[in-house]
């Protein structure tokens, strides 16, 4: 005969277990129990679950470029800086931007105004991050942003070292990588953008 704790840590037990089977798309899961009594000195139990969809957390992207975020594209589309990115020309302050649907291709337009600039970018989830896969290039080329453009042969980005503030960095994955174009432009327009498309 099991006791009433007993019985409700069995049931969180089974709740904890099911779920991420039943709905493999789930990150995270929290099952509560409620020991209720009713009349005549019954006792109901009720579990509650809370989950955390893994879909959720890939698609919020943080972002912050030195030194401004011109044009973002998101599978083509372009999405309004001025509206989406408050901070577009403040390094220092991150922006996170919630990207719905299927990631395809991410594409980016930005300025360096002087010294070393680039930018970071991540998800939660470690599904995007800015490292030496991007491809970054100075030159404008018709239909860049788009899904199926074919970025075979713009140079891969460079990694940057960041010497500035480093709390900063704490807003984004530790796989993150700082990035810029092969040059490391001084003072110039930059174009990078990373195709997802094959990707699990």
């Amino acid at each position: 005969m099991f006791t009433n704790s007993q019985l409700c840590g069995l049931q969180l037990l089974q709740c904890h277990q099911s779920v991420p089977t039943l709905q493999p798309n789930i990150e995270q899961v929290l099952c509560t129990a409620r020991l209720s009594i009713l009349s005549q000195g019954r006792l109901m139990l009720s579990i509650v679950v809370i989950t955390a969809d893994r879909s959720i957390a890939r698609n919020v992207l943080n972002i912050t470029v030195d030194n401004e975020l011109r044009e973002f594209y998101f599978n083509g589309n372009n999405i309004s800086v001025a509206s989406n990115f408050p901070n577009a020309v403040y390094w220092n302050r991150p922006d996170s931007y919630n990207l719905e649907g299927d990631i395809h291709v991410l594409a980016l337009k930005m300025y360096n105004n002087e010294f070393s600039g680039g930018f970071i970018a991540s998800t939660p989830d470690d599904y995007i991050l800015t490292n030496k896969t991007w491809k970054c290039t100075l030159e404008y080329y018709d239909g860049w942003y788009k899904i199926h453009y074919n970025d075979s042969l713009w140079p891969d980005a460079k990694l940057q070292s960041w010497d500035k503030d480093a709390k900063l960095l704490t807003y984004f994955s530790p796989n993150a990588k700082w990035i810029i174009d092969s040059t490391d432009c001084k003072s110039c327009l930059f174009f990078c953008r990373k195709s997802f498309i094959g990707k699990i």
